[in-house]
């Protein structure tokens, strides 16, 4: 016989399947919003940095797609801070923003 389940589906962690979802889907959200803006501050103020502080943005956004492909939540959040740091350590030694002009 089929049962009603009552109250929410716990993953094995106790958290509801429905709260670790959305936490899944804010993670990827955040990461594409920060690759957009690496993309678009390398576009717009890619002549003002190093070679190397360009080679660092690009690394970490490639490491944060290559995250994207994957299904690990806390790898992605991870990667995502490491391009925010990467484009931080830039505005921090730039005397003009590396953020694109919409910011």
């Amino acid at each position: 016989m089929n049962q009603a389940v009552s109250g929410p589906i716990l993953t094995t962690d106790g958290i509801p399947l429905k709260v670790r979802l959305q936490k899944a889907e804010d993670a990827r959200n955040q990461a594409d919003t920060m690759l957009h803006t690496a993309e678009k501050s390398l576009e717009e103020h890619g002549d003002k940095i190093s070679d190397a502080e360009k080679k660092a943005i690009k690394t970490a956004s490639a490491n944060l797609r290559n995250a994207l492909k994957g299904t690990d939540t806390e790898e992605i959040k991870k990667k995502t801070q490491e391009l925010v740091q990467a484009i931080l350590f830039n505005i921090a030694n730039q005397s003009t923003s590396f953020l694109p002009s919409y910011f």
